[in-house]
């Protein structure tokens, strides 16, 4: 796996390249059993959110509130959701309640698991290689607001 990352300081948002461009690891299953590569769901400024079901509920849900902002202010934005530990039924569940801008996939494990996926993390994919990775911290909604913002109006 090709990787390169920069980033100063504490508060800043770390950059975070990785190439995944005909990496099996990356890929991920939707509630109806097919198998799907990370980079083929990658169209514009599609963005991923990858999270276990026993990972940091409120990390999880600040961020998801934050990408459903997104995705409210940006009808053509696409949101998949790469979740470890759900059920196939809440899945389709899920994806009912968050509409058709989000998609979620199954994902067991992934060469970017940070922390076992307990910890969320969000990034996008272009080129075939991830970019704009970030990793939310407990309590900092803040950070992840600007996270968001930064990928809506890219500088």
């Amino acid at each position: 796996m090709n990787m390169a990352a920069a980033g100063v300081g504490r508060n800043k948002i770390h950059i975070l390249t990785i190439s995944i461009a005909g990496n099996n690891a990356f890929s991920a299953t939707d509630y109806n059993g097919n198998t799907l590569a990370l980079d083929s769901l990658a169209t514009g400024g599609t963005v991923f959110m990858r999270y276990s079901t026993s990972g940091c509920h409120n990390c999880i849900d600040a961020m998801l509130a934050a990408l459903k902002k997104y995705a409210a202010a940006n009808a053509d934005s696409r949101v998949v959701l790469l979740i470890r530990g759900i059920a196939m039924r809440d899945m389709y569940v899920m994806s009912a309640e968050l509409g058709p801008q989000f998609r979620l996939l199954l994902a067991e494990k992934l060469p970017i698991d940070f922390n076992g996926a307990e910890t969320p993390v969000a990034f996008q994919i272009a080129d075939g290689k991830i970019k704009n990775h970030f990793t939310a911290r407990y309590g900092d909604e803040a950070r992840t607001d600007t996270y968001v913002k930064s990928i809506i109006s890219p500088k």
